[in-house]
């Protein structure tokens, strides 16, 4: 009888250990989808300390975990694969930033966009970790044609987003401003109302003891509250419009503020008065050096790492030539043809944002 029962317990064992192996890959590919979003996300906008960190832990880390760890290392470029769709979605969204705020606000619909939805979102796309790691060997023959195809896709985005750069610069508040054209209406004395017409708007500013009201409309339009710009301005200070295509900036200095802000944004063509987003003015701005550099350098790694045969320098070595040799196992191949794929394609996410924003094409 104890005999007949061990098998039994070993059975179960086995399933359960299999099960609880199942969900610490899928937690694990849930949490590593949610750091790429993060990180992918903040490549835009860090500091050049924060990028050469983003920068080891996208590109270096995971090619080395997969010369070292060879299975992990095909589960980890699984897991950074198959979060890359939505990924992207999210970095467009946090790409896409408004330049220029017409209102202030207390919150949005971010919050719940980063907090609740991406990580529900992120676990649904982390469950397909799973199958792709288990076909890994089926799968090891597509590995070198994919990071083939993933080097000229990359290439694709590289040349006309440094192109769109060196020539255009990057969306940003201070760039539009560099090219917009720009008039200083003067200040105006306490308890006066003065409307004057400044770069195709009517301006009206009423003014008390410390406050004014500022009020703009395009011409022909009326000068009411539809047009009314958000909170006072300090009275006694001047009022500068940028005019940059059909848009007319409004810069002044409110009450409790330590110098300008840029504080409304007047469509011409819409008639309104709206908040200035990067999809914007896409049309005349190139990407952000950042994502250019990670882009670049994630290209050149793997390209080296590629190309150069097995008596190059040792990084070039560790970081896996895809060539087998006398010393690298079936795992080891696989690992690392599957990592050369996965770090090109998470590091292309901000530039394959720019690209979906029109400010590399």
């Amino acid at each position: 009888m104890a005999a007949s029962a061990a098998p039994q317990c070993y059975g179960v064992g086995t399933m359960m250990g299999g099960l609880l192996g199942g969900l610490l890959r899928w937690a694990g590919a849930s949490l590593v989808g949610i750091g790429i979003v993060i990180v992918a996300a903040m490549v835009a906008k860090a500091d050049p300390l924060t990028l050469a960190l983003t920068i080891c832990l996208l590109l270096v880390a995971p090619l080395m975990i997969a010369r070292q760890f060879p299975k992990i290392g095909s589960w980890l470029a699984a897991a950074m694969l198959v979060s890359a769709p939505f990924a992207l979605l999210m970095v467009v969204s946090s790409t896409n930033t408004w330049i220029v705020l017409s209102g202030w606000r207390c919150g949005t619909g971010e919050m719940g966009l980063w907090l609740v939805f991406m990580p529900m979102a992120q676990a649904f796309f982390a469950l397909g970790a799973g199958p792709l790691w288990r076909a890994r060997r089926s799968l090891a023959r597509v590995w070198a044609p994919m990071t083939v195809v993933s080097l000229c896709a990359a290439g694709l985005l590289l040349l006309p987003g440094a192109y769109r750069y060196s020539t255009q610069g990057t969306a940003d508040k201070a760039s539009v401003l560099a090219r917009a054209h720009s008039q200083l209406l003067p200040a105006t004395a306490p308890g006066t109302t003065v409307t004057v017409e400044s770069l195709d708007l009517n301006v009206r500013r009423v003014c008390e003891e410390e406050t004014c009201e500022l009020t703009v409309a395009p011409l022909g339009e009326p000068l009411d509250d539809h047009f009314r710009s958000g909170s006072p301005i300090r009275v006694g200070e001047d009022v500068t419009i940028h005019a940059f295509a059909h848009w007319r900036i409004i810069e002044a200095t409110v009450p409790h503020g330590t110098g300008s802000s840029l504080r409304t944004v007047v469509d011409l063509k819409r008639r309104q008065i709206i908040d200035l987003h990067v999809r914007d003015v896409a049309l005349w701005f190139g990407p952000s050096a950042n994502a250019l550099a990670l882009l670049l350098l994630a290209f050149g790694i793997v390209l080296g790492s590629t190309l150069v045969p097995s008596v190059s320098p040792l990084v070039w070595r560790r970081l896996g030539a895809l060539r087998a040799t006398e010393t690298d196992s079936l795992e080891e191949i696989v690992a690392l043809r599957s990592m050369h794929v996965a770090v090109l394609v998470v590091a292309s996410l901000p530039m394959a944002a720019y690209a979906w924003l029109g400010l590399v094409f």
